[in-house]
């Protein structure tokens, strides 16, 4: 009887990628307004429906919870965001010199893009705005929680 010869296999490595969300549009807003008439006035030039919401997760931490988020009641409408959670603490500390963020849960073209963008920058109170178009995962795991 011959002695087998122990098979060698080859490890593979597989590397998980995760799928960017092309359906999240991010938009950085400084502001002179306040979040209930930042909201009014996107809503009248965006003809969204933002509404202030409870936040009375209990899962939550106390600094999310206290934060005002006006969001759309639809699931994966719009949100509005203050991006300042603490003295500190922004959800992107890139764009810290940034008072909200307004997250569009819809497919968008590039065009639709320019478009939302152009008009955002017209409303009076909006002191300038930019697309936040390197989305970090911490930034999209917040905007899940809503």
């Amino acid at each position: 009887m011959g002695a087998k010869k122990p098979v060698s296999k080859s490890l593979q490595k597989v590397k998980l990628v995760e799928q960017p969300n092309h359906t999240l549009t991010l938009f950085a807003i400084c502001t002179t307004e306040n979040g209930y008439r930042l909201s009014w006035l996107l809503n009248s030039a965006l003809s969204l429906n933002l509404q202030r919401q409870e936040l009375n997760f209990e899962e939550l931490p106390p600094v999310i919870s206290k934060l005002d988020i006006f969001a759309e009641a639809q699931n994966n409408g719009a949100i509005l965001l203050p991006n300042k959670l603490e003295p500190s603490k922004f959800i992107t500390s890139k764009h810290k010199q940034f008072d909200y963020l307004l997250v569009l849960h819809q497919q968008l073209t590039d065009k639709d893009i320019t478009l939302i963008e152009s008009t955002l920058k017209k409303i009076p109170g909006i002191v300038a705005t930019i697309q936040i178009t390197e989305l970090e995962k911490k930034i999209v795991e917040f905007v899940n929680l809503f």
